[in-house]
């Protein structure tokens, strides 16, 4: 069996069957309408990632949500990892933000996805589940549900979600023992060189490959990633800027625009392998994240900084830790001092394959599965 085979292979079906699917739309024009448009149009990069409910239990337990995920955030044919993730999380908030669940764990806290599938630009049902709720945390499951060939529902991303509310928690003085605060020796500063010190655009992240490179400006720590290499460490570091379209305008108070994900996995993956990395492509396995604070409801957080290190590249399963830190400008967004630099987002680590660009391009739609692209029948709960 070839390796294209055996990652497109590791599907799994929704436990949805076709009789509860009703063929007709029912949110205004039409889903699949109003996402052909937004594609089009090539959305904001936070207003690709809306959902909107579709179907939900009456005792709150599971709800459906329906997006679209658009074609300029795809490396090759298929959407970067993290954006795909990106819209799970968003329709997790959306959730816990819902007048039924009425919950105020509406942060994200952890996030363990596995990915069974490739996922496809184009229209896309988060089916979402209650598995826990509890005093301080609420845990989710959340799938990313596209048709496949044979018409049926097919789950692309699992992840387990745990929800949170880091503002009860920063007002919970007991826990303040327990925080290591600038000050101490043991307190981390971002690793990246101010942004002044880095290099852009980069050149790496403007090739054919990149959907986005006209939509994400990367500029890159060039003197500490040659200090690394130097010094036998796989490490990587750069500064990233989604604001080209001026979308802090077009984003609507309480939305959720939570892109932290798509930023920890747009890393250049520190393989330390002598190969052209323009022609590969870095499928996640598993991608485990950690938030650490809360993200501000206003505005979205379109710039941020990733550091990521690696140890191992063994038959081309690379493993990557990967720091997620605030731009120092948007420091009074996380309701900190202006001028206190930089904050840590979030943590992330994800396993990945190695593989030749050309298997990636095998799943564009239209070739290999034609209906993903149409987005799944309507589901109801």
């Amino acid at each position: 069996m070839s390796t294209k085979s055996i990652y497109a292979s590791g599907s799994e079906r929704s436990s949805y069957s076709q009789s509860q699917l009703p063929d007709q739309d029912h949110i205004g024009l039409g889903a699949e309408r109003q996402h052909q448009f937004l594609r089009i149009k090539m959305a904001p990069l936070t207003t690709s990632l809306d959902v909107q409910l579709r179907s939900e239990a009456e005792d709150g337990s599971a709800a459906i949500y329906s997006g679209c995920l658009d074609q300029e955030w795809t490396i090759g044919s298929v959407p970067n990892g993290g954006y795909s993730l990106s819209a799970i999380i968003n329709a997790a908030q959306a959730f816990q933000r819902s007048e039924k669940q009425n919950s105020a764990h509406v942060d994200p806290f952890h996030c363990a996805a596995t990915y069974l599938a490739a996922a496809q630009a184009g229209s896309h049902e988060v089916h979402l589940t209650v598995l826990k709720k509890g005093r301080g945390f609420t845990n989710l499951e959340g799938r990313l549900v596209q048709r496949a060939k044979d018409g049926k529902h097919t789950t692309r991303i699992v992840a387990h979600i745990i929800m949170t509310s880091f503002a009860a928690r920063e007002s919970d003085r007991s826990l303040d023992r327990y925080t290591i605060r600038p000050g101490s020796k043991f307190h981390v500063s971002c690793p990246i060189s101010p942004f002044p010190q880095c290099q852009g655009p980069s050149k790496a992240f403007q090739i054919e490959k990149m959907s986005m490179r006209n939509r994400l400006v990367v500029y890159t720590d060039k003197e500490q990633n040659k200090k690394a290499r130097e010094e036998g460490r796989l490490a990587w570091g750069a500064w990233m800027d989604a604001r080209k379209e001026d979308e802090r305008h077009k984003t609507r108070a309480g939305v959720s625009n939570n892109v932290v994900a798509l930023f920890a996995d747009m890393t250049n993956h520190p393989q330390g392998v002598d190969v052209d990395q323009s022609q590969l492509w870095f499928p996640t396995l598993q991608l485990v994240l950690e938030f650490k604070r809360a993200l501000p409801q206003e505005v979205p957080l379109l710039r941020m900084g990733v550091f990521a290190t690696g140890k191992f590249s063994i038959q081309g399963q690379t493993d990557q830790d990967c720091e997620v830190w605030s731009h120092p400008e948007d420091a009074e967004l996380l309701g900190q001092p202006a001028n206190s630099g930089s904050h840590i987002l979030a943590m992330c680590r994800q396993v990945a394959l190695t593989l030749d660009i050309s298997i990636n391009k095998g799943f564009k739609a239209g070739n290999n599965d034609k209906d993903a692209a149409r987005g799944p029948k309507n589901s109801r709960l």
